[in-house]
């Protein structure tokens, strides 16, 4: 796997908003791209390392929804004023804008205005009344395929931050494009830990067990007001939309090619960290519990 020197490239003029992270907009390969730069730790109580990992989470999820064959924005790792870096090629050609999931789900809509709901709120059963009912994406095919593939995906790799600000779809001059490609997949695989969690959680098979099933956390809400654990949700097979999914991603999840991606990830290039050898075997462990697990759970449906 190629690294990087962003150093070169000039910026454009496009701006990314966005709560994970400082980004820059850049003109590489012809094209715009975007740099996501890592987030600092110092907000959160004894971090053990001063920046996530987030880039190299973005890249190596964004590479998963590749390999399973979802469309997914374009990934390079590199680096940048001293930092690790993941560039996402901008899909948005000229005139086209991305609508949020969030500002869809913020349209009138009869059911959800009495509940006093808003477009951030994530609660399962409303965010899938907006996919049922909203007029805009009754006209694209796939909407509802698509949210549950995410579900299942997310799950695998770990992402806990498939808010409504990170889906949606693309329009241009108020006409309707189609889905945005899968974006924004930095929240997944234990960005903030350190390697020595790592090691210790790798080596650990009650650890890692634990890790891989009982503490994956969704953005989304479930009706007893917490936040839901997909596995669970998963393994429950009480969704017929999400079976479908979990029977799609068993047919197409191909883990030696996962087991290959993360393999090809080098240590470092040109004095720069890019992932530690516990936090890679930690990565090819988790998800391959994983992909059993969800694997066995299409079996079970038939």
């Amino acid at each position: 796997m190629e690294v990087i020197d962003f150093n070169q490239y000039s910026g454009n003029m496009r701006f990314y908003g966005g709560e994970a992270g400082q980004k820059l907009g850049i003109v590489y390969e012809g094209a715009n791209w975007i740099l996501k730069y890592p987030k600092s730790t110092r907000s959160l109580v004894n971090p053990k390392i001063s920046y996530t990992t987030s880039p190299l989470s973005e890249y190596i999820g964004s590479k998963v929804y590749e390999s399973i064959g979802i469309p997914v924005h374009k990934t390079a790792i590199g680096y940048r004023d001293g930092k690790i870096v993941v560039a996402c090629r901008d899909f948005l050609a000229k005139g086209e804008r991305l609508v949020e999931f969030r500002d869809i789900k913020n349209t009138y809509n009869a059911a959800l205005f009495e509940s006093g709901s808003s477009g951030s709120g994530t609660i399962l059963s409303e965010v899938l009344t907006v996919i049922d009912e909203n007029s805009a994406l009754q006209k694209i095919q796939g909407v509802r395929e698509r949210f549950w593939d995410m579900f299942v995906i997310d799950a695998y790799i770990g992402n806990h931050d498939r808010n409504n600000t990170n889906w949606g779809i693309i329009t241009c001059d108020d006409e309707l494009v189609g889905l945005a490609p899968v974006y924004d997949n930095g929240g997944a695989l234990y960005d903030k830990r350190d390697d020595a969690t790592f090691s210790i959680r790798a080596n650990d098979e009650r650890a890692l067990y634990i890790d891989a099933v009982n503490s994956s956390i969704s953005a989304y809400i479930g009706d007893d007001g917490h936040h839901i654990n997909p596995i669970s949700y998963i393994v429950e097979k009480s969704n017929p939309h999400c079976n479908e999914a979990v029977a799609r991603f068993a047919g197409r999840c191909d883990q030696k090619a996962i087991d290959d991606i993360i393999a090809s990830i080098p240590m470092e290039a040109d004095g720069y960290r890019i992932i530690g050898k516990a936090q890679s075997e930690f990565y090819r462990k988790l998800l391959n519990i994983r992909h059993d697990l969800l694997c066995s759970v299409s079996s079970e449906l038939g």
